[in-house]
């Protein structure tokens, strides 16, 4: 009781001015902000790099390129200054110079090298190392990350590597391919990217991730054609030549056979692509129509190589009279069918460079390139 009316008496007391004004309240720390860099995908050393990635690396020369070594000597000798040689199942990913160099770094470059051994390095314990993670931060605050070639694969969701190169061996007795996905760093977290230079040629192992992996977005790149991914805006720039091939698969039916419904679209500079929306902004060209015809099939020796794809695409504006509206590349061992529907544009530029945004594609393997 007594203890009560101490406080009652304590709460009705008024209050005193203190002798001197109060400290200011310490100012709230802001935190760096944060806007993801650049994803930038090469077809190869001879893609352009973006006018915003070179002037952000000037000062330094360059882009760090993650590049795999075996450790000998004669690695050492020809060391570049511009490089961060790693070593699979190596100490060097946690090194506190490999951060440092990391942590300097203006923008980072990865050029290819076994994505199998990549992975070895960058996740030495089977998990994140320091480089990998230091890596990814700098890359939340606004550090561009080059894919280069076989790299371009690298920084994205899946790529492409020797089967006879990873630690797991193959299961299934009927699985005999010698090339075959995995899942990568994720950096662009949303896609298939594969180049000429992992294909050399072959498109099989690219289909066969289409029709397995059930991802809803890939892309191939020419070797002087460029994308420039904006992860903020949501929006993919061509630049370069060549062009780039977008495959819109979110509404395609898969089976073991092949797809369909698929859409395609072959970008060119200055086309862009809307990663939210999934819409294509075509740059100013001719517009074409084509006719209301059944192509004459287009046979070829194979029909899952990149030639005779592109052989197919330029049926649509190569053409000596009217233009068909369905072409079909078929070869012995699969059968595309490229298909001009209400949702298909098609615009010429030069003799060489044309684009197309929404070109319904399906594919159908023959029995003996069925997937078991």
């Amino acid at each position: 009781m007594i203890l009560a009316i101490v406080l009652l008496a304590a709460q009705s007391a008024p209050s005193q001015a203190p002798a001197t004004s109060p400290a200011p309240a310490p100012a709230a720390q802001l935190l760096p902000v944060q806007r993801p860099g650049l994803v930038v995908l090469r077809g190869s050393d001879a893609a352009p790099l973006p006018d915003a990635v070179v002037e952000a690396a000037r000062t330094q020369g360059g882009p760090l390129r993650l590049v795999l070594r075996d450790g000998s000597g004669a690695d050492e000798q020809r060391r570049d200054p511009h490089e961060l040689a790693l070593v699979p199942h190596d100490w060097i990913a946690d090194a506190p110079a490999t951060i440092e160099r990391i942590a300097h770094a203006e923008a980072y470059e990865f050029v290819g090298g076994s994505p199998y051994r990549l992975l070895e390095a960058l996740y030495p314990k089977k998990s994140e190392s320091r480089a990998i993670q230091v890596l990814r931060e700098r890359h939340r605050l606004g550090r561009p990350v080059i894919g280069t070639g076989a790299g371009a694969g690298f920084v994205s969701a899946l790529s492409f590597g020797l089967v006879a190169e990873r630690e797991r061996k193959e299961r299934n007795p009927r699985r005999t391919d010698p090339v075959a996905s995995l899942w990568t760093l994720s950096i662009l977290p949303w896609a298939l990217v594969a180049t000429d230079v992992e294909t050399a040629g072959d498109f099989e192992p690219f289909t066969t991730a289409l029709i397995e992996r059930h991802i809803r977005t890939a892309i191939f790149l020419a070797p002087r054609a460029t994308l420039t991914v904006d992860l903020e805006r949501g929006e993919a720039l061509v630049s370069g030549s060549g062009g780039v091939w977008l495959f819109d698969l979110k509404r395609a039916r898969r089976d073991r056979t092949g797809f369909q419904d698929g859409r395609l679209s072959r970008l060119a500079a200055g086309d862009a692509w809307n990663v939210r929306s999934r819409d294509e902004r075509l740059a100013d060209g001719a517009l074409f129509v084509p006719e209301r015809r059944l192509g004459e099939p287009l046979p070829v020796q194979r029909a899952l190589a990149t030639e005779s794809l592109r052989l197919g695409l330029a049926q649509f504006v190569h053409g000596e009279d009217s233009l068909p509206r369905i072409v079909r590349v078929v070869g012995p061992d699969a059968e595309w069918t490229l298909t001009i529907d209400a949702d298909t544009r098609l615009v010429a530029r030069t003799a060489e460079e044309f684009a197309l945004a929404d070109l319904r594609i399906d594919l159908r393997l023959a029995p003996g390139h069925t997937r078991p």
